[in-house]
């Protein structure tokens, strides 16, 4: 680790699907928000909502309203998925939300090596308190939890969110490694100039390419680290 504080001064992570396997609950929201608009799950409708996971609340919605042709606003369907977020984040069971493999022994190793650490997610803040209570995000990353409403709403793959959390934790760009697992978070790196590893995963598997290098889970992580730096 010697070599890689030398070269790394800080690591930020996305959250949903990259520090805990949680896609599954906002594609239930996804889906039971279009159910509440009355839209059936047709095979059609189901690629097109394939389509809109990992991307930001305003982009998913304005999609799902168009493609789906919903007759709520924009802002009401905006509304339902948060509120059903904070319902299903708050009611999951114990074991239905669970941090990726690895990634609790790899982030103790970088706070024992003194790297500081962030979350930077599209995520809006009202559901991001919610998983981050429920999974106390605080004891891993203090008060550097960040959504993109602290970038004046400019999400995924606007590099200003991953720009903020590198600036909040003293760092340059260069000095900075990303972990992410959706096709905006890759661009939004490199737009960012930061170099990014990848969580493998079948959604944006297409999308991997973006990443400087991919990893299964963080049992691997400090490897894929030395490869890119």
């Amino acid at each position: 680790m010697k070599y890689i504080k030398s070269k790394i001064k800080a690591v930020i992570f996305d959250m949903d699907g990259t520090i805990i396997d949680s896609e599954h609950v906002w594609k239930k929201v996804i889906v039971d928000t279009i159910k509440q608009e009355g839209v059936e799950l047709t095979p059609a409708n189901i690629e097109i909502l394939k389509s809109c996971f990992g991307a930001n609340l305003y982009d998913v919605t304005k999609k799902l309203k168009t493609e789906l042709k919903l007759k709520a606003s924009i802002e009401i369907l905006m509304s339902k998925k948060i509120a059903l977020a904070e319902q299903y984040f708050q009611d999951a069971k114990e074991n239905e939300i669970q941090f990726i493999k690895g990634f609790q022994a790899f982030h103790k190793l970088l706070t024992d090596n003194q790297i500081p650490t962030s979350i930077a997610t599209n995520s809006g803040i009202s559901v991001l308190r919610h998983i981050s209570t429920r999974m106390n995000f605080e004891r891993f990353f203090g008060l550097h939890i960040y959504s993109a409403e602290h970038v004046e709403n400019k999400p995924k793959p606007d590099p200003a969110l991953f720009l903020y959390a590198a600036n909040q934790l003293n760092a340059q760009p260069g000095e900075c490694i990303i972990f992410e697992d959706s096709g905006a978070g890759f661009k939004a790196a490199n737009a960012a100039g930061i170099k990014c590893i990848g969580i493998q995963n079948d959604v944006f598997k297409n999308d991997l390419k973006l990443a400087n290098h991919v990893i299964n889970n963080y049992d691997e992580a400090v490897d894929a680290i030395k490869k890119i730096i």
